[in-house]
């Protein structure tokens, strides 16, 4: 009970205040006049709102428009913020990606050049054992990434890792009929 009339005192306290203030301030005849203009004009834009409401309620409806066109590009803005969060996560997994890819593809490249060196000079007549256009696709995208001074040294070795494929399927099917044979 004490609090509740604290607060109606200091409420009425803030309200004498309020009207003292005014009060002393409309006894200066320039403040008179201000107030008693504002009023008129007040009144003045009241009366041509109660006549003609069409204006205002257009300027209603355009100020809810923009506001609510406002809240579609917080929301659009919100969805950008994901995205941007979500490429930031995937970014370095995308990185690490590609670097093993390149490890990958350099392991290849000596590991072709190597077995180019051991196989030169031998001659290999078999069917192919790739299916048609097995891969092509891929290698074609790839290699249009490639510089043309590149593409034909990777041509070369790709080559001749088909030969030495080629030459261990042979050799594994003359095992395979030795065998056979000796079965028999």
């Amino acid at each position: 009970m004490e609090k509740n009339v604290k607060k109606n005192n200091v409420v009425r306290n803030i309200a004498i205040g309020v009207a003292v203030g005014a009060a002393v301030t409309m006894l200066k005849k320039s403040n008179r006049e201000k107030v008693a203009q504002n009023v008129r004009n007040v009144k003045t834009k009241v009366d041509e709102i109660r006549q003609n409401p069409a204006p205002l309620k257009a300027r209603v409806k355009e100020t809810v428009q923009a506001v609510s066109e406002n809240g579609k590009g917080v929301a659009a803005l919100g969805m950008v913020k994901e995205k941007v969060n979500e490429l930031q996560k995937l970014t370095p997994i995308v990185v690490e990606t590609l670097k093993e890819t390149r490890d990958i593809f350099t392991e290849k490249k000596r590991t072709l050049r190597e077995k180019r060196e051991i196989t030169e000079g031998i001659e290999i007549k078999s069917e192919s054992v790739v299916e048609e256009n097995a891969g092509m696709e891929e290698a074609r995208e790839l290699m249009l990434q490639i510089p043309e001074e590149e593409t034909e040294e990777i041509m070369l070795e790709k080559s001749a890792e088909l030969k030495n494929e080629t030459l261990v399927v042979a050799q594994n099917e003359a095992e395979e009929k030795k065998e056979t044979k000796q079965s028999v």
